[in-house]
């Protein structure tokens, strides 16, 4: 299996997070990689938070890590900062 690094867009359309299955938004910040595996190819669109957290995920799995989408939505980052206002 190899994946690519991941590159962080601003979306010009609407996408569905391939870790909590909720919408990217237009406008949205989103991270996306693609990964192959054998003779097959995928790209994946994550919120920031959520490719946080699968990243968190595969660090504990040894680096790569298979998951069901449909993960529970970590909060914004945003919110995680200390000062952040909402």
């Amino acid at each position: 299996m190899y994946t690519t690094a991941a590159l962080h867009y601003k979306a010009k359309k609407q996408y569905q997070c391939d870790w909590c299955c909720q919408r990217i938004e237009i406008g949205d910040a989103y991270s996306r990689y693609r990964f192959y595996d054998g003779g097959e190819a995928s790209t994946m669109r994550m919120h920031p938070e959520c490719f946080d957290a699968a990243q968190d995920f595969a660090h504990e799995e040894g680096g790569f890590c298979e998951f069901v989408s449909g993960q529970e939505r970590p909060p914004p980052l945003a919110e995680n900062k200390p000062g952040a206002h909402n």
